[in-house]
């Protein structure tokens, strides 16, 4: 078995998955998004919908694809590959 490989299977209902409103807090304090440009993608995502924020705030340029692996990364305790 690869070393990667847990021995135990994962119990997936345990994971704690970050939603938006923690991506967002995270792309504030360390990638530079601004609370006015989130708030503008808010009202946006309002507007339009079935758009998801995350994606939205990517669409927009507001912050970049990178940014957003970051964040995921970091939040998730999780290497960013």
């Amino acid at each position: 078995m690869p070393s990667f490989m847990p021995s135990v299977p994962v119990d997936v209902s345990r994971l704690l998955i970050p939603n938006a409103e923690q991506v967002c807090a995270w792309l504030i304090e360390n990638a530079g998004l601004k609370t006015t440009d989130l708030e503008r993608a808010q009202r946006l995502q309002q507007e339009s919908e079935g758009t998801e924020l995350l994606g939205l705030l990517t669409r927009l340029g507001l912050v970049s694809e990178f940014e957003l692996a970051r964040a995921w990364a970091a939040l998730l305790q999780a290497p960013l590959l």
